[in-house]
């Protein structure tokens, strides 16, 4: 696919001008969107290299860290072994894999594990033989024909991987070398980009406008090779900050108002390592961050975090997002930087686990040496008092703990919001639960991304929607009448209330389903720290004889008896029990039609079928995850009627 330029950056590209830029050309837009002044963006621009999050000053306090600290001495030999592993792989090749929309991205991740950890062994050892490793890995990538535009994330994290190692061995680069992969930079990143803060209008350029992890993760691979190449094209770096001071804010309105994150923990992850990045390289660059880490919700968003983890380690992964969750540094960085001492306990206790990892190949690893740089250090961190907890926004959520000292303890987490949030599922409604170690109540997460249509989301017929784990069907939550929520619903958590022992959260779903009822309403009630859970629907004004389903997701084996099931999983059990009278539970598969998808293996579902054969219909269910028995019946209490 070819793109045409105004008339310089099409020059500029062409290979009979491209060593313009090598003389030292400035090489920006003719103005589309009005240029920066440099007076404005670059006012202290720290004009030695490195000047990317590790400069000389930072380095020494980690070797002062190191002197004292046996774990900062361990977290160093982690990342000194894993690049001596590194310098015995072969460079990463310029490769497009996927259908739809082709992508390098898993070859751009690759680049940015070996430049950081072969960079840092550099900066550490003085060994050069890790510089060299660096150097022809970053060659390397200056040669790619591309770092492939029209998926922006392949360039975002082709270019930070380019420019830290670039800052980072700076000295160790001849001049020419310095030159290629500054070329590359400029036209394989920073000219797109200049692009799309300019308004381009080209679909695969929009990430500026955007409130998801592509505006953080694209402004901060841009903003890394800007300032690294600062000094040389003055006029486009100011142009391209100016860019992300507009752009970043969006990503913030993002966590609105309370820190959540709209696409889910793991996506969570993904985006505010790159904002992290983005405060972190601003201030070491040029002393300040712009206020790009202002405001209430981002200073709340690390606790989003802690939230959203249960007591197995699992993620209450709604939309898109698996269960095991990645560890990143910025975790580190945010819990120091905020003052919250159980996120910083959290994140330093994730980085002690990555040290007996035989390799370090997970979600996020490729960052693992910036823990060097945010490390978290140890602090006695009094345990949590609360036991609920309530965030809005894009995604609306009721989480609730039994304890914070046991990974016994009960955990549930309830799910609203908006369905046409990016990365989000039709699930409103669903939760997850946990209870003496097992995860009792599963989300699937989301199924593979090459499945044909997948991102086919932006009408409601759209093919991503027929997608068991995308559809309602695949979800613990209420469906009428074998009829999916629509996919731009919006369902608030109406009431929310914390007690000593719990809380409740009722959830308005009427939007879910136009159509279908008046009013459907879900409440849950999380009771004595968690040893009973009632579910309760209550549906209003349905068409008479209509059938609506209730559905929970297990991996456990069940037992049905009439209105009981027992739930078996790894040697515990768990007791459900319908306390609507009339009412028997039924197991469903959940394996899907489409031999394409996941087939859900090991994946069963407790289900409830019944005629909405009244005016009002309710649903209620005790469940009992720490093994409790239930000595009577629960009270039938109305929605209306619950109380803190």
């Amino acid at each position: 696919m070819t793109t045409s330029f105004p008339f310089d950056r099409r020059t500029l590209l062409g290979s009979g001008v491209a060593g313009l830029v090598l003389a030292g050309t400035p090489c920006h837009a003719q103005p589309g969107h009005p240029s920066a002044r440099l007076d404005d963006v670059l006012p202290a621009l720290e004009p030695a290299h490195p000047r990317l999050l590790l400069d000389d000053t930072r380095m020494q306090a980690c070797r002062q860290q190191a002197a004292h600290d046996p774990v900062y001495r361990q977290l160093i030999d982690r990342i000194m072994a894993e690049a001596r592993t590194i310098l015995a792989e072969p460079v990463v090749p310029y490769r497009l894999t996927g259908n739809d929309r082709p992508s390098m991205l898993g070859g751009s991740r690759a680049i940015i594990r070996k430049v950081l950890h072969c960079a840092f062994a550099w900066r550490w050892s003085g060994d050069r033989v890790f510089a060299e490793r660096v150097r022809t890995e970053l060659l390397s990538a200056a040669h790619f024909p591309e770092w492939n535009h029209t998926h922006f994330l392949d360039v975002a994290e082709t270019a930070f991987g380019v420019a830290i190692g670039y800052d980072w061995i700076h000295a160790a680069l001849s001049d020419e070398d310095r030159a290629t992969i500054r070329m590359a930079l400029v036209e394989k990143a920073l000219l797109w980009a200049d692009r799309a803060y300019r308004g381009s209008g080209d679909e695969w350029l929009g990430f500026p406008g955007f409130y998801w992890n592509w505006n953080q993760v694209c402004n901060g691979g841009v903003l890394a090779a800007a300032l690294a190449v600062a000094e040389d094209e003055p006029q486009l770096v100011a142009d391209i900050l100016a860019g992300v001071q507009r752009s970043v804010p969006l990503a913030l309105a993002g966590f609105a108002p309370d820190g959540a994150g709209p696409e889910g923990p793991v996506y969570w992850t993904y985006g505010i390592t790159f904002h992290v990045l983005i405060l972190a390289m601003l201030q070491s660059a040029l002393g300040s961050d712009f206020a790009l880490g202002s405001g209430a919700a981002f200073a709340q968003t690390d606790m989003y975090r802690l939230w959203v983890q249960g007591p197995t380690g699992l993620a209450f992964n709604y939309g898109d997002c698996k269960e095991q969750l990645g560890p990143t540094a910025a975790l580190a960085w945010l819990g120091q930087h905020h003052g919250h001492a159980a996120v910083t306990a959290l994140a330093r206790a994730e980085m002690i686990a990555s040290f007996a990892k035989p390799r370090l190949d997970g979600e996020f690893d490729r960052f693992f040496p910036l823990y060097a740089l945010w490390y978290p250090q140890a602090t006695k961190t009094p345990l949590l008092a609360q036991h609920g907890r309530r965030f809005c926004g894009h995604a609306e959520l009721a989480i609730f703990r039994g304890d914070w000292s046991s990974m016994d303890s009960a955990y549930l987490g309830f799910k609203a919001g908006n369905n046409a949030t990016n990365h989000a599922h039709l699930d409103l409604g669903s939760f997850v639960l946990e209870g003496q170690g097992v995860r009792w109540a599963v989300d699937l997460a989301g199924d593979s991304y090459q499945i044909p249509g997948y991102f086919d989301g932006k009408s409601s017929s759209g093919k991503r929607y027929g997608i068991f784990r995308v559809s309602t069907a695949g979800h613990g939550t209420l469906m009428p009448e074998g009829v999916g929520q629509d996919p731009f619903a919006k369902a608030l958590i109406a009431r929310f209330a914390e007690r000593a022992d719990g809380g409740f959260a009722i959830a308005d779903l009427t939007s879910a389903y136009p159509g279908h009822a008046r009013s459907v309403r879900r409440g849950i009630d999380f009771a004595r720290r968690g040893a009973r859970v009632t579910v309760r629907d209550e549906i209003d004004g349905a068409r008479p004889g209509a059938a609506w389903r209730w559905a929970m997701f297990t991996r456990a084996a069940i037992i049905i008896t009439g209105n009981r099931a027992v739930l078996t999983q790894d040697g515990k059990s768990m007791l459900a029990v319908i306390e609507t009278p009339g009412m028997d539970f039924h197991e469903l598969s959940a394996t899907p039609s489409s031999a394409a998808e996941n087939p859900n293996r090991g994946v069963r579902i407790l289900a409830i079928t019944t005629a909405a054969d009244q005016e009002t219909r309710a649903i209620q269910v005790a469940l009992y995850p720490l093994g409790d028995r239930p000595g009577r019946a629960g009270v039938l209490a109305p929605l209306d009627q619950w109380e803190a």
